[in-house]
């Protein structure tokens, strides 16, 4: 028996309707290809191809009817939008994630695939075509039976395309694929058979037609920021709001003509300022490292339990639901109870600063990693090699500057909650300085308080927007091998 009789898959009586959709896609739906080769599907736009080719592939199961399979074991499926990971470069990607017996393939396309300039770039630095090209090629790698191309050569010029599809003819004479495309002069040219799927009211809905079978024959770019700006920004944006704060304080001190027992003069603030500076410099710095330690505990506390969260069993459901419901409860209102229980000393303190800050953190932590990147997940889904630290990278990584405004946000929450902390009833660090001050009703000290706790804590943020930043650099662009 030749291989064109032993090689096939047959749609029997399929039958499928979207969630919540009012058309039938498909009903009682047959066709069957046979034997290897390269077939077109092809149709008008919103017909059920991609559908179809789902179904067959085994990513939409919630149908009626069977696919039977003769010597087709492996279907992998592609189509145009995917993307590769961003944080190597496409050559890179290829080795890593082609069969030990089929790296020898990887230079044999290089050439056809017009890939040459192309293996020390990263994804993102290609062109549409280039994507395309780059993506097409990791699935050709993999080990199949059936590939099936969903417009997968999209945003090719044809003759590249032209190029690709003799190729790949001529390299896998024993594979079978299904090539689903608008170019009706294409996939009559290059196809065996074409598969004309029609709209539902007409019968029958798949019609199959011969085909003629020949076998012969700049990035995108993102101005960089330079990291000395980020500082200037800060210092910049803190400095408006703190003098025009304190401008307003005295235009309401000399309007109503307020004594400098209520409102300090300049000259008082700055009196006290000089008296004061160094001491408060220790207590804010004293402040801050709290505020760090906190800071790092409840990010690294929240990506656990994050990626414990993206789970889709009821272990992640339950804490993704717990999450939610706790965070709604103001931590504030506990921190008195800490104190009766842990004292006034350094781990009362981190533990509120820890809490203040973890919640806003777990909530969009628990959303990015949740949340599916089908466009890169998919390759690593369909050819099995997804692992949950593939997935958890895959995830951070897309969502790298959600996650970095994230948790500069939260670190003005670690810092207010240290500053809380100490002012309800701890003995050290500039919230309790304040606490003193304000008993004192010293209104000049608070003043210089306030200003040195903005301008370090507007050092820190930078320190983080820089360390994201650093973070995006190495692993969207990062230096070419």
């Amino acid at each position: 028996m030749n291989a064109d009789s032993i090689m096939q898959l047959e749609c029997r009586h399929i039958t499928f309707q979207y969630p919540h959709g009012d058309t039938v896609v498909f009903r009682d739906f047959a066709c069957r290809m046979s034997g290897p080769g390269f077939r077109a599907l092809f149709g008008p736009s919103g017909v059920g191809k991609t559908t179809l080719a789902r179904i067959m592939a085994g990513e939409i199961s919630a149908f009626s009817g069977e696919i039977v399979t003769e010597q087709v074991e492996n279907i992998l499926y592609s189509y145009n939008l995917e993307r590769l990971p961003g944080w190597c470069s496409v050559g890179d990607h290829l080795a890593d994630i082609a069969p030990v017996a089929n790296r020898d393939k990887i230079e044999s396309m290089i050439r056809p695939f017009g890939l040459e300039g192309c293996m020390r770039s990263r994804f993102a630095e290609l062109s549409l075509g280039q994507q395309n090209r780059a993506n097409l090629t990791r699935y050709l790698l993999q080990d199949f039976d059936l590939l099936i191309m969903d417009e997968s050569l999209a945003n090719v010029d044809e003759v590249t395309r032209e190029q690709i599809i003799l190729k790949i003819k001529d390299m896998f004479p024993e594979k079978c694929f299904l090539y689903i495309s608008h170019n009706v002069l294409e996939v009559s040219k290059f196809c065996k058979e074409i598969i004309v799927l029609r709209p539902p009211h007409k019968s029958p809905r798949a019609v199959s037609v011969p085909g003629q079978d020949f076998k012969e024959r700049k990035p995108l770019t993102r101005k960089d920021i330079e990291l000395t700006m980020l500082l200037h920004r800060r210092i910049h944006q803190f400095l408006i709001v703190y003098f025009l704060g304190l401008s307003i304080l005295m235009l309401v001190k000399y309007t109503l003509s307020l004594s400098d027992y209520v409102i300090p003069s300049p000259q008082e603030v700055w009196q006290t300022g000089l008296r004061v500076f160094g001491r408060y410099c220790f207590d804010v710095m004293d402040t801050l490292s709290v505020a760090i330690i906190g800071h790092i505990l409840s990010i690294v506390l929240a990506t656990v339990v994050g990626i414990i969260g993206r789970l889709t069993n009821w272990i992640g459901s339950f804490i993704r639901i717990a999450a939610f419901n706790i965070q709604a409860y103001p931590i504030v209102a506990v921190a008195p109870i800490i104190f009766i229980l842990l004292g006034d000393g350094l781990s009362s303190r981190l533990l509120i600063a820890a809490m203040i800050c973890y919640f806003p953190l777990l909530l969009s932590f628990i959303g990015v990693l949740a949340e599916p990147v089908s466009h890169v997940e998919h390759f690593y889904d369909v050819t099995k090699r997804m692992r949950w630290p593939l997935q958890v990278k895959i995830r951070a990584f897309e969502n790298i500057n959600k996650i970095t405004t994230v948790i500069v946000g939260s670190a003005t929450l670690a810092m207010v909650g240290t500053i809380v902390a100490e002012f309800i009833a701890a003995s050290a660090g500039i919230g309790y300085s304040i606490r003193i001050a304000l008993y004192q009703s010293d209104l000049a000290k608070i003043l210089i308080a306030l200003f040195l706790i903005g301008l370090c804590t507007s050092l820190y943020l930078t320190c983080l927007e820089w360390i994201g930043y650093l973070t995006q650099k190495r692993w969207e662009i990062g230096k070419r091998q």
